[in-house]
């Protein structure tokens, strides 16, 4: 049985924010064996209500 590790591109945003992204439309499957190629797994947080809602939905 394979499992499998879903990985959403995320795209630096800019306009001043040092660590803002937003998710992109593509969804890649890797195997977990090849999670290893992988060495940077941060955690992401969705945002909310920060700067008045102009950033809801980005990470």
């Amino acid at each position: 049985m394979w499992m499998w590790m879903l990985l959403l591109r995320l795209t630096h945003v800019g306009g001043g924010y040092k660590s803002v992204f937003k998710g992109g439309d593509r969804v890649v499957e890797i195997p977990i064996d090849e999670s290893h190629r992988f060495i940077y797994q941060l955690p992401a947080v969705r945002l909310t209500d920060e700067q008045d809602g102009r950033l809801r939905g980005f990470w």
